[in-house]
């Protein structure tokens, strides 16, 4: 298979990817910009106009956040996960994906849901965080599957949202 994410060619061994950044915030802030709807407005697309939806966070394991995304005129939809793990300022674990949403969990089969972790980590005096950000594709997912995910700009995605959280 010829498909690459970041250099590395899609494998049974190289199924995931790792964004990381250092955030201007301490580790409790930054996992309240992941877990307060009050502070999850950093997910919104930039220079696009706010949605009316509220933003929806159930921090707890099986709730979710939902944030409405306004792509571009006329292509709304539904984004978020659904957490897994919660481990106050320091790791969330989430599905991609929210019900009704854009990917719809309710339509894929838990061993097909692409899984993501936020690992959060002091750095010096504990006024800066190291945000590493990790989503790994399953393994019931065929590689096919993966290079369709990494062709519709999955990775640039993930890249350009977290930028807005470290921004």
């Amino acid at each position: 298979m010829t498909t690459t994410l970041s250099g590395q060619t899609l494998t049974e061994t190289a199924r995931s990817f790792t964004l990381s950044r250092v955030v201007d915030a301490s580790p409790a802030d930054v996992y309240r910009a992941w877990t307060e709807a009050e502070h999850l407005t950093w997910f919104f697309n930039p220079g696009r106009p706010v949605p009316d939806e509220a933003i929806e966070v159930d921090a707890r394991p099986g709730g979710e956040f939902r944030v409405m995304m306004d792509e571009e005129e006329g292509k709304s939809y539904w984004a978020g996960g659904r957490y897994l793990e919660l481990v106050p300022g320091r790791r969330i674990v989430f599905e991609w994906g929210v019900r009704g949403g854009w990917p719809d969990l309710d339509a894929i089969p838990a061993e097909q849901r692409v899984h993501c972790t936020v690992a959060l980590a002091p750095v010096g005096d504990g006024s800066q965080t190291e945000h590493v950000f990790t989503c790994a594709f399953p393994a019931g997912m065929s590689d096919e599957e993966i290079a369709s995910w990494v062709a519709v700009g999955m990775r640039e995605g993930w890249a350009a949202t977290i930028e807005r959280l470290t921004a």
